[in-house]
């Protein structure tokens, strides 16, 4: 069995991209908005290029400010043509006294990261990055860039793309702290246009003030509830922590107003060679590659650094990440399910049963934790043997896709709690998780449940973890 079925709306697929034609326009004609909807771009001044409904972007997943679930900047717009890629290469913009600016800067061969990272250096307040290719399925753009007679007005690319450029963070993006968006190629094109003018002398151009808003988002696109993630390993000692104190509030929340999934962080063995037969490096066990790896070296993680953990391999890390995986899709992934419980108790169950070098990989403490908290144990084992096992020289379907999961999602630390696709860029207490999926929900929803009015006025862990038991808040607000 695989969870092909439901793989799409965990993550983003890599950024694809055709030749501009007209069997690309209409194959994708029906295709669904790739747009953000957790953010919005519009334009102030000049009052003509005010658009009711914003302008068409994609949000970063990197640059947030830490302990910001949402916010709004509203400044004049500077362009560069340089390509940011490298200290010296602003191609003589001079940010002194403009005062706090956003900047405008093309769509580049190197990281986009790197580029905001480099504006963020210059002084700016946020990024707007201008698409080098229209989607295949906005016509307005492929008609204007790329006319019939075969000019391409908007320059640079004959190509369009059919899936959204990946604009999460590549592992170098920790210490950016200014938003970036990627705006529509048309959209970009004209706002040039106005920023510079007409002709060598730039005659008519005009100042832009822009307004860039941001959120974790609503939850429309969840069909009405909110989504987090959880990014985590078995042997992860502050997402263990995290998932022990947060689960009477995940439990609390339920499928009904959420719709949690967990997922494994695990290290990709091709990368490392360790699958790499001619190099011998799986067979002799050279680099650590057999005792840390599955699946004919496909598959690792990393041993415990815990002394009292000495006993773990990473091999047996991959089994409990897949058992668990496991464990979710077939307990907390069914639509009407609501037992999203079963998935928390489990790993509370095995932390504090389990977890030592003697248990961890121990048959026996595994299926009575199991068996306590209402696992069917043998449907699991039977998961795991249908992704494609560990023993086997081949991939498995499940690990493969949280490899994929999180490559295209940006993570690269654990634990990572992603609220609607967006990264939650505060500590992880129970506190802070609450109130940000609290505050995520649409006003007026039917779903938000009761306990984010009652515990509102709540603050730190106790609490509200005290609130979440109680169905009020009493006593002193923070604790």
């Amino acid at each position: 069995a695989t969870t092909s079925g439901n793989q799409s709306k965990h993550h983003v697929p890599h950024h694809s991209t055709t030749t501009v034609t007209q069997t690309a326009m209409m194959a994708l004609s029906n295709s669904t908005s790739p747009w953000s909807t957790t953010s919005t771009m519009n334009i102030q001044v000049p009052g003509n290029m005010f658009r009711e409904n914003g302008y068409n972007h994609l949000k970063s997943q990197f640059g947030f400010p830490p302990n910001n679930v949402g916010g709004t900047i509203s400044q004049y717009v500077y362009y560069t043509r340089a390509n940011m890629c490298q200290w010296g290469s602003q191609g003589g913009f001079d940010p002194r006294e403009k005062g706090p600016f956003i900047l405008l800067i093309d769509r580049s061969d190197c990281a986009i990261p790197k580029q905001v990272r480099y504006a963020q250096f210059l002084g700016a307040s946020a990024v707007v990055i201008a698409d080098s290719e229209c989607f295949c399925a906005d016509k307005e753009c492929l008609e204007y860039c790329y006319p019939r007679d075969g000019s391409n007005m908007c320059n640079r690319s004959d190509r369009c793309w059919t899936s959204p450029p990946n604009l999460a963070d590549d592992g170098s993006a920790l210490d950016v702290t200014i938003p970036s968006f990627l705006m529509n190629k048309l959209d970009a094109f004209k706002l040039k246009q106005t920023l510079q003018g007409e002709g060598r002398r730039h005659l008519n151009s005009q100042p832009v003030q822009m307004d860039l808003t941001w959120s974790l988002g609503n939850a429309n696109g969840n069909d009405g509830r909110v989504q987090y993630d959880l990014w985590t390993s078995p042997t992860d000692l502050f997402g263990n922590q995290f998932i022990e104190t947060f689960r009477p509030i995940a439990n609390a929340f339920g499928s009904q107003a959420t719709n949690f999934h967990p997922h494994m962080v695990l290290i990709n063995g091709t990368r490392i060679n360790c699958n790499a037969k001619d190099m011998g490096c799986y067979i002799c066990d050279s680099v650590g590659c057999k005792s840390q790896c599955s699946n004919g070296g496909r598959y690792c993680a990393s041993k415990p650094n815990d002394p009292t953990q000495t006993g773990i391999s990473g091999v047996d890390v991959v089994r409990e990440s897949l058992r668990r995986q496991c464990i979710w899709k077939i307990h907390g992934e069914e639509e009407d399910s609501d037992n999203v419980h079963v998935w928390w108790d489990y790993v509370h169950d095995f932390l504090s049963r389990c977890f030592t070098s003697e248990l961890f990989s121990d048959e026996d403490c595994i299926k009575k934790s199991m068996d306590r908290v209402g696992v069917d144990a043998s449907r699991v084992n039977q998961c795991m043997k249908d992704s494609g096992d560990l023993k086997m020289d081949s991939p498995n379907t499940m690990l493969e896709f949280e490899l994929a999961a999180q490559r295209d999602n940006g993570v690269v630390q654990f634990p990572t709690l992603q609220i609607n696709g967006n990264v939650l860029r505060t500590k992880l207490t129970p506190s802070n998780v609450f109130h940000a999926i609290c505050d995520a929900y649409d006003i007026g929803s039917k779903y938000k449940p009761g306990i984010c009015q009652q515990c509102s006025s709540c603050f730190g862990d106790k609490a509200v973890l005290k609130c979440v038991e109680d169905g009020v808040c009493t006593g002193p607000a923070f604790n």
